[in-house]
C-alpha cells in the first residue's frame, strides 16, 4: 500500500491525532503541539517510580518538547499578528530553521560525582577527569560564519571580530581546561557519513605531534562478518525429500505443482532450494510507479472487464467496433485498472505521469481489439481460468502422480472458430 487514507487509524485515539493534515499554518502550531502533548504525556506515564534512568531520559525528553513548544510559541505569535501571511511551506522551512538553531541545555550534579556541560561553560574550572565527546573537525572547534553582510576582508583590515577570533578563543578555553586535568579522554567518529568527514579536531592533531603529551590512540571500530558463506551446492537429505513430499504431494499422490515452481527449477537449482525447501519467499517490493510488469497485468485485466460479458459466447466484428467507438467506456475501465491494482482503490492525487500511462494502456487496448477485429468471429472459452493435467514422475524406483498447474492469470484464451 503506497497511499494510506486518514480514515484507516479512526478507530486509535493517537493515531487519529497524529495521521491528520492541517492546511494552514495555524492549524500546523495547533498540530505539533498536540503531538508533543501526546509525546510528553506517554513519557510521563513509561516513566518507573525509582528508577534513576528512567527519570532521567524522562525529563530530557520534556526539556526537548519544552524547547519545541517554546519556539511554536513564537511563530505563532508573528502569524497572529497578520502583518505577514505564510503558506505552510514557508512556515515548515522557518520553524526547521528555528529548531536547528535551538539548544537545549543540560543539567549536571556536582555533588553525585558527574557534571555534564559545554565548552563555554567551563571557563575558570577545573577538573581532574574528563571525557570530551564528539572531538571531530566542525564540532571542536564550533565555529559559524554569523550573519553579516562585512565580508572576512575588511573585517581583518579594520580590526573587527572574525572566524580566526572565534577558533582562537576556543582553542583558549581547551588548552586551558587541560592544564589541571590529570586523566583526559578524547571521543571522536571516524565514520564518514552525510556531511561529516570523519576527521579529528585540528586540536587533538596538534597534540599528536606534541613531543611532550604523547597521546594514546584507540581504535574501537568493529566490523560485523557472518559466520559463514554460503555453500554452491546443498546435499540432498531424507529431510529435504520429507519438505518436498509434504509441500507437493499428498496422501492421495495428486497435489498441484506450478509453472512458476517448474521454471525455478530449471533455471536454478538453489532458488528453487531456499523457496520451496526452505519456504523463504523474496520480499514484495512495492513500486511508487507503474512499472511494465504491472503495466502488462493492468492490461489484461483491462481486457478480462472488456470480454466478461462474452465469455462462452461468440464475439463478432461489430461487438468489437461498437467497445471501440466508446472512448468513454475504455477510459473507465483503464481508470478503474489502475485504481484496482496500483493504487489499492484508495484515493490519492493523480499526477502527470500516470496521465501519460493512460494514454498509453490506450493505445495498447486499441492495438489488441484491431487485432482481435481482424481474426473475429471467435469464441471466448475461458478467461482467467486455472488449467490443470496429470503428469507420471517416476523418482527412482517409485512412480508419482503429480497433477502440474497452467494458470491462465496473464492471458486471455480466445480460440478462432
Amino acid at each position: 500500500m503506497l497511499w494510506v487514507p486518514a480514515a484507516r487509524f479512526a478507530d486509535s485515539e493517537y493515531l487519529s491525532m497524529i495521521f491528520a493534515k492541517p492546511v494552514s499554518p495555524a492549524g500546523l502550531s495547533a498540530y505539533f503541539k498536540t503531538i508533543l502533548t501526546i509525546a510528553g504525556s506517554v513519557n510521563n506515564d513509561v516513566m518507573v517510580d525509582g528508577d534513576d534512568n528512567s527519570a532521567m531520559a524522562g525529563n530530557i525528553r520534556n526539556e526537548f518538547i519544552y524547547r519545541i513548544v517554546l519556539s511554536i510559541n513564537r511563530l505563532e505569535a508573528i502569524l497572529s499578528k497578520g502583518d505577514i501571511l505564510f503558506s505552510t511551506e514557508t512556515y515548515m522551512r522557518i520553524l526547521d530553521k528555528m529548531l536547528r538553531m535551538q539548544s537545549v541545555p543540560f543539567s549536571g550534579e556536582p555533588l553525585s560525582g558527574i557534571q555534564i556541560m559545554g565548552i563555554l561553560e567551563t571557563r575558570a574550572l577545573d577538573f581532574r577527569n574528563l571525557v570530551i565527546l564528539s572531538v571531530n573537525e566542525g564540532v571542536l572547534p564550533s565555529v559559524s560564519a554569523g550573519s553579516s553582510f562585512i565580508p572576512f576582508s575588511l573585517r581583518e583590515a579594520f580590526g573587527l571580530p572574525s572566524i580566526n577570533h572565534q577558533e582562537s578563543i576556543y582553542a583558549y578555553h581547551f588548552y586551558r581546561l587541560l592544564q589541571r586535568a590529570e586523566n583526559v579522554t578524547f571521543l571522536y567518529n571516524s565514520n564518514s557519513d552525510g556531511m561529516r568527514t570523519g576527521e579529528m579536531s585540528r586540536f587533538l592533531i596538534q597534540m599528536k605531534y606534541d613531543e611532550l603529551l604523547k597521546p594514546e590512540f584507540l581504535n574501537l571500530s568493529f566490523e560485523i562478518k557472518s559466520h559463514g558463506s554460503v555453500p554452491d551446492t546443498v546435499e540432498r537429505t531424507a529431510e529435504h525429500v520429507l519438505l518436498l513430499r509434504a509441500r507437493f504431494i499428498d496422501p492421495d499422490g495428486r497435489r498441484l505443482l506450478s509453472p512458476s515452481a517448474i521454471n525455478t527449477w530449471l533455471n536454478c537449482r538453489m532458488r528453487f532450494y531456499y523457496r520451496y525447501v526452505n519456504g523463504l519467499k523474496e520480499p514484495e517490493v512495492v513500486s511508487g510507479e507503474i512499472d511494465p510488469a504491472m503495466l502488462g497485468e493492468i492490461v489484461h485485466d483491462v481486457m478480462q472487464k472488456l470480454y466478461a460479458e462474452f465469455t462462452g459466447k461468440m464475439v463478432n466484428a461489430s461487438d468489437i467496433e461498437h467497445i471501440m467507438s466508446d472512448k468513454s467506456l475504455l477510459g473507465d475501465i483503464i481508470v478503474s485498472s489502475i485504481d484496482s491494482i496500483f493504487s489499492g482503490g484508495n484515493d490519492r492525487k493523480v499526477e502527470g505521469a500516470e496521465f501519460l500511462i493512460r494514454d498509453v494502456l490506450m493505445a495498447y487496448v486499441l492495438k489488441i481489439l484491431r487485432s482481435d477485429r481482424a481474426i473475429a468471429p471467435f469464441m471466448i472459452l475461458h478467461l482467467e481460468s486455472p488449467f490443470s493435467f496429470l503428469v507420471s514422475v517416476t523418482a527412482g524406483d517409485e512412480e508419482l502422480k503429480v497433477i502440474t498447474g497452467v494458470l491462465s492469470k496473464h492471458c486471455c484464451q480466445r480460440f478462432r472458430v
